[in-house]
């Protein structure tokens, strides 16, 4: 997503400073939305493993 968000700026002849903030942009909420899914996927896949004897 970053690559085609600065390609597209490139192309609309961005400046170097506003492509790289709005690349940090697109990578930080990537990150979060990469660690929203994994908590998720951790509490969805039954995190207790132990049994009732």
């Amino acid at each position: 997503m970053a690559a085609l968000g600065t390609a597209l700026m490139a192309a609309g002849g961005a400046g170097e400073s506003v492509t790289l903030q709005v690349t940090g942009v697109i990578g930080a909420v990537g990150a979060c939305v990469a660690y929203i899914l994994a908590e998720g996927y951790a509490d969805g896949s039954g995190g207790n493993d132990s049994k009732d004897e």
